[in-house]
């Protein structure tokens, strides 16, 4: 037999993607970039030069938002123990 006895087959499945343009909080982790400057056309084309000029900024935080998700939302809420 493989694996543990007590493990059953998953019943949750989920996907995540990133609203990486619209999460200001984000981007006030980019070089350069000011977020009290009001929302316009330029303030929307440096946040897209941002993410291509520095996707280790833009992959950490998503990375970490998903395991902050994972940790505190879906493991309490179905009481997931093995993934």
């Amino acid at each position: 037999m493989i694996g543990s006895p007590e493990v059953k087959s998953p019943n949750v499945f989920f996907t995540v993607s990133s609203a990486d343009i619209q999460w200001l909080d984000i981007h006030q982790h980019m070089p350069g970039y000011d977020i009290n400057e009001p929302e316009n056309a330029q303030s929307y084309k440096q946040r897209m030069e941002n993410l291509n000029n520095n996707p280790e900024i833009a992959s950490y935080y998503f990375r970490k938002c998903q395991q902050v998700f994972f940790e505190e939302v879906l493991k309490p809420t179905f009481n997931i123990k093995d993934y």
